[in-house]
């Protein structure tokens, strides 16, 4: 059976080997984060975003962790459960990597 894919975001075209540049890829007020494979991203949500997950490679793992401004985890934040300790997260901050200690200095600031 053939597969059909939709791009989820408008993206640049090229036409005669130029790349259209200038063109908004998201529309206004849409933003991407894209996180490496094991890694991690700290982005601000305010009351009356929407999220979304895409997972273009296929069967990765991904955790999201909710965190107040007082420091503290609560899922519930987003109207979700919590399931346990955010066990994957704790160990790509605690790893060493660019990427979580990116995402440390974001928590901690």
């Amino acid at each position: 059976m053939a597969r059909i894919t939709v791009p989820l975001f408008e993206t640049p075209f090229e036409r005669a080997g130029v790349i259209q540049t200038g063109l908004p890829i998201l529309q206004p007020g849409v933003e991407r984060h894209p996180v490496p494979g094991g890694g991690s991203r700290a982005v601000p949500v305010s009351a009356g975003d929407e999220l979304s997950v895409l997972d273009f490679e296929g069967l990765q793992t991904a955790e999201l962790v909710f965190f107040g401004w007082d420091g503290s985890s609560d899922a519930a934040m987003i109207g979700a459960t919590s399931v346990g300790r955010p066990g994957g997260t704790e160990e790509v901050l605690g790893g060493g990597s660019a990427s979580g200690r990116k995402v440390l200095r974001k928590l901690e600031g």
